[in-house]
């Protein structure tokens, strides 16, 4: 499985404070992009996130899972092929 890293990004409008797109690259330089032009995600929010907020305060106009790229630097398909996507039946031991 690959992890990518946010590499850069681009905007749009007159003022340069919405995010347009996400760039994301691999060790092995593949590069994945997410528009994001259509949620109103903005380069503050962005920028509030890396400063330590809570990235869904940050940038609660993403999608679930470009967030969770930007955590994790999972690929949405990817998550869905090495962790599958049924629920998993867990127990819990308590060291009794």
């Amino acid at each position: 499985m690959k992890l990518y890293t946010l590499e850069g990004y681009t905007t749009v409008g007159n003022d340069w404070k919405l995010l347009s797109t996400l760039i994301f690259v691999s060790r092995d330089g593949s590069e994945y992009t997410a528009d994001v032009s259509d949620t109103g995600a903005t380069v503050a929010g962005l920028e509030a996130w890396i400063g330590g907020e809570l990235i869904q305060n940050a940038l609660p106009t993403l999608s679930a899972d470009v967030r969770e790229t930007l955590i994790s630097g999972i690929l949405p398909g990817e998550w869905d092929a090495f962790f599958g996507d049924e629920e998993v039946n867990t127990q819990v031991w308590r060291g009794e």
